[in-house]
């Protein structure tokens, strides 16, 4: 990108600044966006909550199972 735009008679940083804010700058801020996704869901398991709130099947079916065992 920088080589076509000096190749057109821009100076040097002008050709840096466009193809940071032309290509980098989109990749960069995705890359945040998805990260910050993907952190969302590591500490929804951590944590044992679905998206509703509640606990998730394997935190539920672990203490249902374990409250029918204190029964039996």
């Amino acid at each position: 990108m920088m080589i076509v735009k000096m190749s057109q008679g821009w100076n040097r940083v002008r050709a840096a600044t466009h193809a940071w804010t032309v290509t980098a700058a989109p990749m960069l801020y995705g890359i945040l966006v998805t990260i910050a996704g993907f952190v969302i869901i590591g500490l929804r398991r951590t944590f044992g909550f679905d998206r509703f709130g509640g606990y998730s099947d394997a935190q539920h079916t672990d203490s249902h199972s374990a409250s029918q065992r204190q029964y039996c």
